[in-house]
């Protein structure tokens, strides 16, 4: 198979007035290789082979590797043993690898979510996508029909029961509204919010105010009974993110609001950033990841 993206690579064997076999050089069309980022590993083997192709030795570094047939040697081995990104969408990362190894004109081995993948040059990504989605269906089938499942499911369901139960316990003696003060703010976030992710986020501020206002009434501090109450509370299964808004909106909405933004701010710090942001009235997003010094 041919593609106008990949390079032209010809294998041909012939026969001498000696009678010995030979072979021609891998003619890579250079074109098509000036279409591949400069410096990564597909880069640097492509380019060894089209130093090769015009009688020369490969000249390129590769990442620290300042000698460029150990360079070589090194990128031909990451692009044979290739690791997906994380984030990578398996389509698009098969098309990837049936590029490069048409561009090398060598297999690629990788493993993405547990599944093997060996594309060999001019595969059809459509059809290796459509096998590694065959063979997660086949592995998922297995699982659901295992005894690790069966006796994972039953774990999940007394854990689940248990939960209800103590759900049950603290809504028992929680109001049945939360103390707003700001009432009309409250009424204006669900009257605006009417998607399935906003209305399980106030649903959710909404039970985890209750349980933890009912608990403050029988005499425990907020403090005490915050994180309890955000996982018995819990039941969209709710994100990070949801997480965060729904302390943004309770700090705003409840009675005992900026009090959980402070407990909030402080429990999820990891310096100082939630001091700073109780000093400066604002919440700490903990679905924010924070590298390096600030």
């Amino acid at each position: 198979a041919s593609n106008s993206s990949h390079p032209r690579i010809v294998r041909q064997s012939e026969k001498t007035t000696s009678g010995r076999t030979t072979k021609r050089r891998i003619a890579v069309k250079k074109s098509v290789l000036d279409q591949v980022k400069r410096g990564t590993a597909e880069w640097v083997v492509g380019h060894a082979m089209w130093q090769k192709s015009q009688g020369r030795k490969p000249s390129e570094p590769y990442g620290n590797i300042r000698n460029p047939q150990h360079a070589y040697r090194a990128a031909l081995s990451d692009l044979f043993y290739s690791t997906p990104p994380v984030g990578s969408y398996v389509d698009h990362y098969i098309a990837w690898m049936v590029k490069v190894a048409t561009l090398i004109r060598m297999p690629m081995c990788s493993v993405f979510n547990g599944v093997n993948i060996t594309v060999w040059p001019g595969d059809i990504p459509d059809d290796l996508a459509r096998a590694y989605r065959n063979e997660c269906e086949r592995r998922h089938q297995e699982y659901l029909n295992s005894p690790e499942y069966k006796l994972a499911l039953r774990k999940a369901k007394e854990a689940q029961r248990a939960r209800n139960a103590l759900l049950r316990e603290f809504l028992a003696v929680a109001p049945k509204k939360m103390t707003c003060l700001d009432v009309r703010l409250w009424r204006d976030l669900y009257k605006k919010n009417t998607d399935l992710y906003g209305r399980a986020i106030l649903s959710y501020a909404s039970r985890w105010a209750r349980i933890m206002e009912g608990q403050i009434n029988n005499g425990r501090a907020l403090e005490d009974c915050a994180s309890e109450a955000s996982h018995v509370g819990d039941s969209e299964g709710i994100t990070g993110f949801m997480y965060g808004m729904a302390v943004s909106i309770l700090s705003r909405v409840w009675v005992h609001g900026d009090q959980l933004r402070r407990w909030h701010n402080r429990s999820t710090q990891i310096g100082d950033e939630g001091d700073r942001a109780n000093e400066e009235g604002g919440v700490l997003n903990p679905a924010v990841l924070i590298i390096g010094a600030s």
